[in-house]
């Protein structure tokens, strides 16, 4: 039994058998019936595509087959070919040296030719552009023929180019040093004679250059790409910082180069041989120099300083933008923060030199990776609240068409499910390891822009509401899912911390107006709604009001002391009820109140709601109080006395004002004695009426039972407040007191 190395199945049959099902071995025998196929269709594509290699190959053999046989031949050949070759003496028709120094140049020109290209290859930057300007010196001061000047003409500048080239190229490399760079800059300034200003301008040109395809790079990961630029950003002001040193380090190594002390055709000629004898002494002697002012350090260190700032300036907005533009196939911070954190690593390990700048020097990470970071982490979050905030307003949007029959809300799940979305968002934010540090500048400009996220949020539900309320919804139903959903932001309590206990308090603010709003357009509907049979019970006759005004009428027994001492008795009736209407618009407003409302109402909107529906009652009152003509003087004070006391009945059940227009024409129609007579009592029916009614009046009275009930209660009622800042939705009980004792 052999086993197969690569699935480590056994392919002895009887092991099989023994070890296996016949499923499995149905199942072992296709696989390996795959593998035979594909081994197979391998070994055809391997064939086909090696047939032109092995035919080629095939020649080859053959044509090695054929030399090999002619070789013994050719050897026994050799000493007879020897012996018929007769060398000649050189002809020279002069032995004059210009002769001689005509062909060493010719030699040197072409030498200089062949010798360029490996010097550029090994980046001897220094020593190529020697031999350049070597080369076009012997051209200048030699008569060559007008072809042979063409071909070293063109070598020469083809040479140059590509050594132009070649230093442009190593100063953009990121391997590129200090030696590297000295070597480019130094021969650019053979080449060109540039000044130091112009040189210092070509290097930064060069470094923003290749950060810039760096940033453009589509192919390299994030972080790869953060730690690559980070480190180039490292070692390009390391080199600036070369450049601005005393002396230079360019200077320091243009000194120590081999052409300064074996002379320049030395990389050419060995010094010692025939054809350097022959050259004219301002070859042989040739040297290169630097331009003076690459030796002035104060030349130097100006520019680099100027150039390194507006280099960082332009890395600095280039970053923010395609950095930025980088991070934005990141939507979470996890992967955000792996990449800060092999990015702090990268620039903690390289070390930085850049005392040039002084207080000028930038810390890498704040001012090329911070702000791009930041913002992106905080677009994740304005991302996440965005989705969330869009869910909740199509949820409550989508529940406009079946408001009219909903008889509860699900507006808590859908806020607690904002702010598990908030909460969320915020748990992405820690994954990031400077926000957990409250002193950083990463925490403090984070928490900056998330609040600012939340708050746009905020006043997009805020605008959502108002644009409803603006567009005339009359649904009563939506409006309080309107209100609800205001009410309920503010107990979020994720929410809250993104703004933080000070600011929170102002945006609590903004979300209770809005529910404030909301909650006021819906008590108005429902005002206007059940206000209309309110104003049809009152169309028909004056006279047949007072009939039924005569049903709230209480008599009232008076005694006063007669003429020698007898004591009279007199009866008044006094209205010691509202009228019925009144009653049940009052009692109709709270049930719709309760059935409608899902959220605590406050005492802003209640005495605004309450003042509305007072003076619309007054308007009723005023219309049936004009059509009072062609009543009797006694009919039209029991008139007016009826409406004083539902009016005063209402400013202090409702904490509302009167209309003192109105209650001044209702005194005027009173006989001021009967009035004086009647005030006391009046006053007396108000407030116990206020004390009774307060608890089934509950939801739309603010202050509470002002006053005692009646005298012929059993005992006083201690009636429950319904909120001192909101209304609540719950039944409110009347709670037994009893009387204090008289002592």
């Amino acid at each position: 039994m052999v086993p197969n190395e690569e699935e480590n199945t056994p392919t002895g049959a009887d092991v099989l058998f023994q070890q296996h099902s016949i499923a499995e071995i149905v199942e072992i025998r296709q696989k390996i019936l795959q593998d035979i196929s594909k081994k197979n269709q391998d070994l055809r594509e391997m064939v086909g595509e090696r047939y032109r290699e092995l035919i080629d190959a095939a020649d080859t053999i053959q044509n090695m087959k054929q030399l090999a046989d002619e070789l013994p031949s050719k050897l026994r050949q050799l000493p007879f070919r020897c012996e018929q070759f007769k060398p000649r003496s050189l002809n020279v028709s002069t032995r004059d040296p210009q002769v001689f120094a005509d062909f060493v140049q010719t030699k040197l020109v072409l030498d200089i030719g062949a010798r360029l290209g490996p010097l550029i290859e090994a980046r001897e930057m220094i020593s190529s552009a020697a031999l350049i300007a070597l080369a076009q010196l012997a051209v200048r001061g030699h008569q060559l023929r007008e072809q042979l000047l063409a071909t070293c003409q063109k070598s020469l500048r083809t040479s140059t180019r590509m050594l132009s080239n070649g230093c442009l190229t190593a100063m953009a490399d990121p391997d590129c040093n200090s030696d590297s760079l000295s070597e480019a800059l130094c021969a650019l300034a053979i080449l060109e004679g540039h000044r130091p200003e112009k040189l210092v301008e070509m290097f930064f040109q060069q470094r923003t250059n290749y950060l810039q395809q760096a940033l453009d790079e589509q192919t390299a990961q994030t972080k790869d790409k953060f730690r690559n630029v980070a480190r180039y950003l490292i070692f390009t002001l390391n080199l600036a910082h070369s450049l601005a040193g005393d002396p230079p380090d360019l200077v320091r190594y243009f000194q120590n180069h081999r052409i300064n002390s074996h002379g320049i055709v030395s990389l050419v000629e060995d010094p010692l041989s025939l054809a350097t004898q022959f050259l004219p002494r301002h070859l042989a002697q040739f040297r290169c120099v630097l331009p003076e002012a690459l030796s002035d350090t104060r030349l130097l260190v100006g520019p680099t300083v100027v150039q390194a700032e507006a280099f960082l300036e332009q890395m600095r907005l280039s970053c923010r933008q395609k950095l930025t533009l980088e991070l934005q196939c990141h939507n979470e911070c996890r992967s955000i923060a792996k990449a800060y954190d092999h990015l702090r690593t990268s620039i903690d390990k390289t070390q930085m030199c850049a005392e040039f700048l002084g207080k000028k020097t930038p810390d890498i990470y704040e001012t090329f990776f911070q702000e791009a970071i930041v913002v992106r982490i905080a677009g994740i979050f304005e991302d996440i609240l965005h989705t969330a905030t869009e869910q909740l307003l199509t949820s409550i949007h989508s529940s406009f068409q079946e408001a009219a029959r909903v008889k509860f809300s699900n507006v808590p799940s859908l806020c607690k499910a904002f702010d598990s979305s908030v909460k969320s968002a915020m748990d992405q934010l820690s994954e990031f390891v400077p926000f957990r540090e409250m002193a950083s500048a990463e925490h403090r400009s984070l928490a900056k822009l998330t609040s600012a996220s939340a708050e746009q949020m905020l006043t997009r539900v805020c605008a959502f509401i108002a644009q409803c309320v603006e567009s005339g919804v009359r649904c009563c139903y939506f409006l309080s899912l309107l209100s609800h959903l205001a009410f309920a932001l503010t107990n979020c309590v994720h929410l809250q911390q993104v703004f933080g206990n000070n600011d929170w308090l102002h945006r609590k603010e903004s979300l209770l107006e809005s529910r404030n709003l909301a909650t006021l357009t819906a008590l108005k509907i429902l005002i206007e709604e059940n206000l209309e049979p309110f104003k049809k019970s009152f169309n028909i006759p004056v006279a047949h009001i007072l009939l039924k005004l005569a049903s709230v009428k209480v008599k009232v027994d008076l005694s006063d002391e007669g003429e020698e001492g007898v004591p009279v008795y007199t009866s008044i009736y006094l209205p010691q009820h509202a009228v019925l209407p009144l009653n049940q618009l009052l009692f109709i407003i709270c049930v719709r109140i309760r059935e409608i409302m899902d959220c605590a109402i406050s005492k802003k909107v209640i005495l605004q709601a309450n003042q509305l529906l007072h003076e619309a009652v007054e308007q009723v009152y005023q219309k049936v109080l004009d059509q009072r003509a062609g009543l009797p003087a006694s009919a039209q004070q029991e008139l007016a006395l009826q409406l004083l006391f539902d009016i005063e009945y209402l400013e202090k059940l409702l904490a509302t004002r009167a209309n003192e227009n109105l209650v001044y024409q209702l005194t005027s129609l009173i006989d001021p004695v009967d009035l004086h007579m009647f005030r006391p009592h009046l006053d007396e029916g108000v407030v116990g009426l206020v004390a009774q009614t307060a608890m089934i009046f509950g939801l739309i009275c603010p202050q509470g039972a002002l006053g005692k009930p009646r005298k012929q209660t059993s005992q006083d009622h201690n009636v429950m407040t319904l909120a001192k800042s909101s209304t609540q939705l719950f039944s409110l009980l009347p709670v037994g007191m009893p009387q204090y004792l008289k002592r």
